[in-house]
């Protein structure tokens, strides 16, 4: 998780997948993975803490190591305590790194700092440490770690791991879901041939999946974003949304829709007060600017592979087809004059008609944002931005959005 609340999982687990592997063998990982961990979480005994506790003791030290782990598993007083008396004696790194995880998974700020000096060599779990006790993911670079460390205070840090916490049992519910959803879909595509990794889906499952209020959710905020992509309605969608997060407010797709109801019925209001000019090539330079961007709001764009990211600036055409409007387009052909009111838009969370995803069969979708389209109209503009860069840029933590916005200021204007 992130301290970004708006954060969406589909970058995250796309930043899961190892480059370098063929899709097959990133489908097979990904699947094997999430079937046992889904599986495995759902069949575990409750945890027995005094035991793990003991074991921090133990002689073998690898075996105090994994207790650690584990530990930072779960929010209890008693791991705390029990991990500061260990790390007073404790001489093996690797357990240290541990106990320094565990502690931070308690609401320690303080116990991140020997995760983020580990860095500098190599060979442990530092990095994957500080990853899970965070939701951020800077990997190996000891630089950016340090400076989100030295941005986030304790109380920050605290509400961060309080708020976990309190969602841990609507993640619990969520993963029993993604878990039958994914095993449903994977069945279906095999005609009536049971999927090995998954197993059959039984009448149980179907009946189990029926009455989790996250599923019903999820039916839900489909059919909200299917009303928002293909059918352009505004109102309907906002609609849906609305039901998701005040009927369904304990589940996952409660916040998301929240936010994107509301901007919605924001929209609606601008709609009615909105002129359409009746010559758009009368326009002014700044007025044609204003045009193309209000018009954001209807701009259609479509995923086309898994992963992958919306077509903003639509399918390549041949010669002789005509040019469909659109005005991501129109504002990346007028250019450098587009650049200041695009950075006015880099904090404007205004869905557009464009849904994203990183595997149809997990059940996350990202609605892409008005601030989404200007990050990559600027990249176009300014090509040294890097694509790679800007990608999901509305997902992103306010750390990662202020570095690429002092990116796209410190680019310079193109011949």
């Amino acid at each position: 998780m992130s301290l970004d609340k708006n954060t969406c999982p589909d970058p995250f687990l796309e930043n899961m997948i190892m480059p370098g592997l063929t899709f097959r063998m990133c489908f097979l990982l990904f699947t094997t993975v999430f079937a046992f961990n889904c599986q495995s979480a759902l069949a575990a005994d409750p945890p027995d803490i005094p035991t793990l506790i003991k074991q921090l003791d133990d002689p073998d030290a690898k075996k105090r190591e994994n207790a650690a782990d584990k530990l930072a598993d779960f929010m209890d007083p008693r791991i705390t305590q029990a991990a500061k008396i260990r790390l007073v004696k404790e001489k093996d790194f690797h357990a240290r790194l541990a106990l320094h995880y565990a502690l931070a998974s308690q609401g320690d700020r303080k116990a991140l700092q020997p995760l983020i000096d580990s860095l500098h060599q190599t060979g442990h779990c530092g990095s994957i440490y500080l990853g899970r006790a965070t939701g951020k993911d800077f990997g190996w670079d000891i630089k950016k770690w340090q400076k989100w460390f030295e941005s986030v205070s304790d109380k920050e840090f605290r509400q961060f791991i309080k708020r976990r916490w309190e969602r841990k049992p609507m993640m619990d519910e969520w993963s029993e879901f993604a878990s039958l959803y994914s095993k449903r879909y994977f069945n279906s595509a095999l005609d009536g041939k049971v999927d090995e990794f998954f197993g059959p889906f039984t009448k149980e499952d179907q009946k189990k999946l029926k009455s989790l209020p996250t599923a019903k959710a999820w039916d839900l905020f489909e059919s909200a974003l299917q009303q928002l992509q293909n059918k352009g309605n505004r109102k309907e969608a906002a609609r849906l949304f609305h039901i998701v997060a005040t009927e369904y407010s304990d589940t996952y797709y409660a916040d998301q829709s929240k936010e994107l109801a509301n901007l919605l019925d924001q929209m609606a209001l601008e709609d009615q007060k909105y002129k359409l000019p009746q010559d758009i090539q009368c326009l002014s330079i700044p007025e044609q600017i204003t045009y193309h961007i209000y018009q954001l709001r209807n701009l259609v764009a479509y995923q086309f592979s898994q992963p992958g990211y919306p077509l903003i600036f639509g399918l390549p055409r041949f010669e002789d087809e005509e040019e469909e409007y659109n005005p991501a387009v129109e504002l990346r052909k007028i250019g450098e004059p587009a650049v200041p009111f695009l950075l006015n838009l880099l904090e404007d969370r205004r869905p557009i008609r464009s849904v994203s995803y990183w595997r149809y069969f997990v059940p996350t979708r990202n609605v892409l944002r008005y601030q989404d389209v200007a990050v990559a109209v600027l990249e176009e503009i300014r090509p040294d931005i890097g694509v790679d860069f800007t990608r999901y840029y509305s997902t992103k933590d306010p750390v990662k959005k202020k570095l690429i916005i002092e990116r796209i200021k410190s680019t310079q204007k193109q011949p």
